[in-house]
């Protein structure tokens, strides 16, 4: 019943509470389009940092609505002047409705927030074609509002996607209505570390890594560490279960970010993304490529063993280990890379197979994560780097054997 900052006097009825760090509400949330309350008593304590929605989303008539956003332990308000019989009568439905508070307000509810200059969309139900906000204000560098990168606000989401990831990586916020508050999420990039998501459907949490800081060659962050492999061990070779299964190795290695301990995290089957962030590291140097790709997770594109073309290039591969060699011809790139003639083969999970021969039978040469080969009758212990035997090599003429220590991240 007391004065909230920004919002003015009491009283203020609490009808949601939303933890940046989780998906239980993301846009895609049946909580937003159903009547059915979540973590009741946790709602009842108050303005604590415990997700709820109470019976008020669909009970209250409101005329305003008082958003707040706590970040590192601060607490900033705004106000929305918005008449209707419920929040649920404005949301559940899905229809686009437009609010005025403006860019600068919205803005004010996070110290050091950012927004790009254009589009400047705001409101209930945003829907563009990269990003979905049950409430906020999204904005552009291009002057249309088909590709938005920055956004302010609450329950985001990419188009077909239910779940959370490191670029949409934020805060607590909370929901009240002409008597409340309700939990912001912003598009600020956040310290590298760990972050908590939830399993769509589920209760279950799960953990990753997550890089904010920009990669060379990729971009900024964030992304969101998939696996680590060691090209001189066999635990991630083309025929390990690792790549077909939905089972974790050595989680702890991998919540502590870009060393050189193996890991595969949780986001290999849980994490959608448009954009793939590939490195290697050679004699403590580290080189990167981004591939654009798009997909529901690397699970989804690799574990049914059937080969997925990318587009990157060969000059590209070469370029994550300096002094690299490849064969001149094939050039068979992407995801399975897949290359047999009786007993002789080369298999990639993620990379580049190439040969002397304008064939792609007899490959005996690649770059990649997750080889096996047995090229010109030579087998390669290498399953992340750099193989390249027999005629057409490019270096030198001289077979070439570089083992790598890989990186996969995703966005």
């Amino acid at each position: 019943m007391t004065d909230i900052p920004g919002c003015g006097g009491g009283g203020w009825t609490l009808v949601m509470k939303v933890n940046g760090n989780m998906s239980t509400f993301d846009y895609n949330s049946s909580f937003w389009t159903n009547k059915e309350s979540y973590a009741v008593q946790d709602g009842l304590e108050g303005i604590t940092e415990k997700e709820s929605k109470l019976a008020s989303y669909w009970n209250t008539p409101i005329k305003k609505i008082c958003l707040g956003m706590t970040v590192n332990g601060e607490s900033k308000w705004m106000i929305l002047d918005y008449q209707a019989s419920s929040l649920y009568s404005v949301i559940a439905d899905g229809q686009y409705r437009g609010t005025t508070a403006g860019k600068d307000t919205w803005m004010s509810v996070i110290a050091g927030s950012s927004l790009q200059s254009n589009c400047n969309r705001e409101g209930f139900n945003i829907q563009v074609q990269n990003t979905n906000a049950r409430l906020g204000f999204v904005a552009n560098n291009e002057v249309h509002c088909r590709s938005c990168d920055s956004w302010i606000g609450f329950a985001f989401g990419n188009e077909g996607d239910d779940r959370k990831v490191c670029r949409f990586a934020d805060s607590n916020a909370t929901i009240r209505v002409s008597s409340s508050r309700k939990k912001l999420r912003n598009h600020l990039s956040l310290s590298n570390g760990i972050y908590n998501l939830k399993v769509k459907n589920s209760l279950k949490t799960y953990s990753i890594y997550c890089h904010m800081t920009e990669i060379p060659e990729c971009g900024p962050g964030g992304w969101t560490l998939v696996m680590k492999v060691d090209g001189n061990k066999n635990d991630f070779n083309y025929s390990s279960p690792y790549w077909t299964n939905k089972e974790t190795y050595a989680v702890e290695d991998g919540l502590e970010g870009l060393n050189e301990k193996q890991t595969k995290l949780a986001s290999y089957w849980n994490t959608p993304f448009n954009k793939i962030c590939l490195g290697m590291k050679v004699s403590d140097v580290t080189q990167w490529i981004v591939i654009d790709h798009q997909a529901s997770s690397l699970f989804h594109v690799i574990a049914g063993g059937g080969s997925t073309k990318t587009t990157a290039g060969r000059s590209t591969w070469k370029s994550l280990i300096a002094g690299s060699s490849l064969q001149s011809n094939c050039n068979n790139e992407g995801f399975n890379v897949k290359c047999q003639e009786n007993d002789l083969y080369t298999h990639v999970r993620i990379g580049l197979a190439t040969n002397n021969e304008d064939s792609c039978d007899t490959c005996d040469s690649y770059i990649g994560f997750g080889a096996s080969s047995y090229g010109c009758g030579v087998p390669s212990a290498i399953t992340c780097g750099n193989f390249a035997i027999c005629s057409g090599v490019s270096h030198y003429n001289t077979d070439i054997y570089i083992s790598a220590f890989g990186y996969i991240l995703v966005q």
